[in-house]
């Protein structure tokens, strides 16, 4: 019976919008026909007479007399008809748009004689807005509790699409932004945070999924809503910072986890070392982890949230805070950078290396601390030039080059006077081994005279950058004929050459290739200078080591 009831109304409905479309175009006809007649009195008299036009005339005739007549029944009743062929669509069921474009048409064209505006804006439109807004209320109830974010807000775009269809469609344009704003503000921003938050189901979880198609539409209900807009922000700088912590916490495990192992295996030399190479494995580990995450937020940034400015910051600001938690990050992205130096861009394109070294550069201007970046940078680049570990020169060069776009020349000048010395060096190397005095030293000697303001003072353990840096007095070279020599030849010939200046040797900062035979077997080894000083100790003769 209900099903019978309904569609009779809607039957009733269309029959009496159909009738009053054809009473009014019929009087339209009439009136262009009657305006046609009486052109002349319409273009001399009644101008002349400041009185409305016929045309006009016969528009208040059709609105009095019949529109508003009788209490205005008809008009009621042509309102409640289109409201109910609004809401019979919105169902999804089809209506018959031309006969209601010519009944809004009709509204829009007949002007209330007391406000001196359409009908359409006093009398039809507060009257979709209000009943779109209850509609849409009772929508966003059941929705909530039935769908997920990705679901439903997909379903909100979709009403909001339909909606803007139907204006285009037998509406007025302008009623296209109070109805989009209703729309927004029912099914958006009254359930903003509870959408963003549904268990398994919410903002979190489509990050994990990856939904960009999803986060893309959520984005665009949120954009232009400045309180739910911030609601998006805060519950994504949560998400991220949640990450963050899980991050940091396994990074704290692992460490401790690998020292503790490690103090229990092995000598201490072998402790050491052990811990230097966990401690960057580390580093490489926390920093990668830290890159990867930023590249899948970037990602969204620029495929979901259509690259809005806010949001990046948003996601930087997360990320700035995760950095930062780090009490060792400095260090930590100085051995990432010193890794990928000496190793991590082997068989990497132009392109790969340009990415590597923009995400470094980002990390850098997130954190807070860069005048301890600073130190540890310039102690790995210091071993990384003294021990020739570098890949490529041009990516350090390169590298240096975004450090001062980013930092400063202030902060690069040190590091650009490092480079200068090593330069320099091989130069004045290359006019010592053409001399007399560098032939015939029984070695292969590479010196590398640096300017101390350069250099950071470098401890003896090369391979812990945590150790507190101290200058270290010259020491003696265990009375090596061979190496005594040498020395002194250098100094001889670098003082012949730059009057008034004195080296002084710095034997922590090198190393040493050594050909060490054992009886009938030869070994190769790289030690640092001092090593190479106790091993020429336990030499029996010259020619059981060679240079």
């Amino acid at each position: 019976m209900e099903t019978a009831s309904a569609s009779s109304t809607i039957a009733n409905n269309e029959a009496l919008l159909s009738s009053v479309r054809m009473l009014w175009s019929e009087h339209v006809t009439a009136m262009l026909i009657i305006k046609d007649i009486l052109m002349y009195v319409d273009k001399v008299y009644v101008k002349s007479a400041h009185l409305p036009s016929v045309y006009e005339m016969g528009m208040h005739v059709f609105r009095d007399k019949v529109l508003l007549a009788a209490n205005g029944r008809l008009n009621t009743g042509v309102k409640q008809a289109i409201l109910r062929q609004i809401d019979y669509e919105r169902r999804g069921n089809e209506v018959n748009r031309s006969t209601l474009r010519s009944i809004a048409d009709m509204f829009i064209e007949l002007m209330d004689a007391t406000r001196l505006r359409p009908l359409y804006e006093t009398v039809l439109e507060p009257q979709i807005i209000s009943e779109s807004i209850a509609f849409y209320r009772g929508v966003a109830s059941r929705r909530i509790s039935e769908q997920g974010a990705p679901e439903y807000t997909r379903a909100a775009q979709s009403d909001i699409d339909a909606e803007m269809d139907r204006v285009n469609a037998y509406l007025a344009a302008q009623t296209s932004k109070p109805l989009r704003d209703v729309l927004l503000h029912e099914l958006i921003t009254t359930h903003d945070a509870e959408i963003l938050a549904v268990p398994n189901n919410g903002i979190v979880s489509m990050f994990e999924q990856h939904d960009v198609s999803g986060l893309a539409v959520l984005y665009r209900l949120y954009c232009s809503l400045p309180s739910s807009f911030k609601v998006l922000q805060g519950m994504t700088c949560s998400h991220i910072a949640s990450i963050g912590k899980k991050l940091s916490e396994s990074f704290v495990v692992q460490s401790e986890s690998e020292l503790r192992s490690q103090e229990n295996h092995g000598s201490a030399a072998q402790t050491v070392a052990a811990a230097a190479a966990a401690r960057t494995a580390m580093a490489l580990r926390w920093i990668q982890e830290l890159i990867s995450t930023y590249g899948v937020y970037d990602d969204f940034t620029v495929k979901a949230f259509a690259g809005s400015k806010d949001m990046r910051n948003t996601i930087n600001a997360a990320f700035i805070d995760i950095v930062n938690a780090n009490d060792r990050a400095p260090e930590l992205l100085s051995l990432y950078i010193d890794d990928v130096m000496k190793s991590g861009l082997k068989g990497k394109s132009d392109q790969e290396i340009e990415h590597i070294f923009e995400r470094c550069i980002l990390l850098l201007r997130f954190l807070k601390d860069k005048d301890a970046f600073e130190h540890y940078y310039k102690v790995h680049l210091a071993r990384r030039l003294l021990l020739v570990r570098s890949l490529s020169e041009d990516a350090e060069q390169t590298l240096i080059s975004k450090l001062k776009i980013e930092c400063g020349s202030q902060f690069t000048i040190k590091l650009e006077g490092m480079f200068k010395d090593i330069q320099t060096s091989a130069d004045m190397e290359s006019l010592f081994n053409s001399s007399p005095a560098g032939a015939g030293l029984g070695l292969d000697m590479h010196v590398s005279v640096l300017t101390p303001t350069f250099w950071p003072a470098m401890a003896s353990s090369a391979s812990d950058s945590s150790t507190q840096e101290s200058h270290l007095q010259p020491c003696q070279t265990a009375n090596n004929a061979l190496i005594d020599n040498a020395i002194s030849r250098f100094a001889d010939f670098y003082t012949n050459h730059r009057s008034g200046r004195t080296l002084t040797w710095q034997f922590n900062m090198g190393n040493a290739d050594l050909k060490v035979r054992f009886g009938t077997r030869t070994h190769e080894l790289n030690v640092t200078t001092y090593q190479m000083f106790i091993l020429l100790l336990f030499a029996e003769n010259d020619s059981a080591v060679e240079l």
